[in-house]
């Protein structure tokens, strides 16, 4: 489609828009409306095929009076620009609603919000925080979703006292199972806070921070590992394995692995490395997990008791002995792996054959080698996996 020229341009803007005051006017039929008019009768889709001079938007934004009718025509102007990624100009819009008289409370915290919206996307966010917090305090439409994006926008800036404060005041305005979850990310928060707290060497914060984890969410695992951490650093091993030892059953494989590393670190410093072993072995005997078989095997086969791991082996269903990660069958003698019978459809295979056992997302699929709490993509908490667990 060729430029069109300024005056043309306006022409056909002013004539858009009349044309959509007259269409919604002739479909309501004279009768009043409490809500604003539906954004689709006033978006101009082919309006915006082509760039708009900066001057024919001014134009427009003059021009046009902000009222109850015309007030979806700039929003869904500012909403096309926002999406096209042309920040300033949604901004000019939403800016120049702020500035005009004659809309009601509910309409001006609208255009608040949506300013907020454009604020983050331009990456300002201090404006933003500014603006959702306003309508956290003074408006009643849109104080959930404000709350909710200032716990995003308080996480992404790793302010994590500020996110536990708000996720505390969203609390109240959610149903049970929501309340749950929200809970259990602002655990997080604290935790987030007591590592902090931990690394400036200030324990008595970082006690309160895991407290307060504990408190938010009572059957979460990483205040344990956190507390676990804290003692080993205080040079108290035995409450760090207290701590511990009383809360393995039935963890995840990461959560479990992240564990281990603890009270494995308290048994070295008790001098009681064969009790680490053991307490993995009874971990074995009472869960009969695959993934804590696992564990058990690589533990043994370092601290060279393939005597031992045989024995146990023996009494493992033979059919699943396959599902076990090829990194701990690489370790294993041949002569061990012989011993232990045909049928089980173990391969001895070269380490270099088997890549790392990194961690996936299993929300969004990205690949790290560490664990970590937090995706560092998706955001979500708690959502890494080993990329070759076991589930038996």
């Amino acid at each position: 489609m060729p430029p069109l020229s300024d005056l043309s341009f306006l022409f056909l803007l002013v004539a858009a828009v009349a044309s959509g005051w007259g269409l919604a006017r002739w479909q309501l039929k004279g009768k009043l409306r409490e809500e604003p008019l539906p954004r689709e009768t006033y978006e101009l889709p082919y309006y915006f095929s082509g760039e708009i001079p900066d001057y024919a938007l001014d134009a427009f934004i003059s021009a046009v009076d902000v009222n109850s009718d015309t007030l979806e025509t700039h929003l869904s102007m500012a909403a096309i620009h926002r999406r096209r990624g042309e920040m300033d100009r949604a901004i000019r819009i939403h800016e120049n609603l702020l500035k005009r008289d004659g809309l009601t409370a509910s309409q001006v915290s609208q255009a608040k919000f949506e300013l907020a919206l454009d604020y983050i996307k331009a990456g300002l966010h201090d404006r933003a925080e500014e603006y959702l917090q306003e309508l956290v305090e003074k408006s009643g439409t849109h104080r959930i979703a404000a709350l909710h994006m200032l716990i995003d926008l308080y996480q992404d800036a790793k302010d994590w006292l500020k996110a536990s404060y708000a996720a505390n005041e969203l609390l109240d305005y959610l149903d049970i199972a929501d309340q749950k979850k929200l809970q259990h990310r602002c655990s997080h928060f604290y935790c987030e806070c007591a590592e902090i707290s931990i690394q400036n060497k200030d324990y008595l914060s970082a006690r309160r921070h895991i407290k307060r984890a504990e408190v938010a969410a009572p059957k979460a695992f990483r205040p344990l590992i956190l507390m676990a951490s804290l003692e080993l650093q205080l040079n108290h091993p035995e409450r760090a394995r207290s701590a511990i030892e009383k809360h393995l059953s039935g963890v995840s494989i990461e959560l479990l692995e992240e564990a281990l590393k603890l009270l494995k670190q308290s048994c070295q410093q008790l001098g009681k490395n064969d009790e680490y072993i053991a307490t993995i072995e009874a971990l074995y005997q009472s869960s009969r997990a695959a993934h804590v078989l696992t564990l058990l095997a690589r533990e043994l086969i370092a601290a060279e008791q393939s005597d031992r791991l045989h024995q146990i082996l023996i009494e493992y269903p033979p059919s699943d002995l396959a599902n076990l990660p090829l990194a701990i069958i690489a370790q294993w003698d041949d002569a061990l792996i012989a011993a232990i019978g045909s049928g089980t459809g173990l391969n001895k295979r070269k380490t270099s054959d088997l890549g790392e056992e990194n961690y996936q997302c299993h929300h969004c699929g990205l690949e790290l080698k560490e664990f970590m709490w937090q995706c560092p993509d998706c955001r979500r908490w708690e959502t890494l996996r080993t990329r070759n667990q076991i589930h038996v």
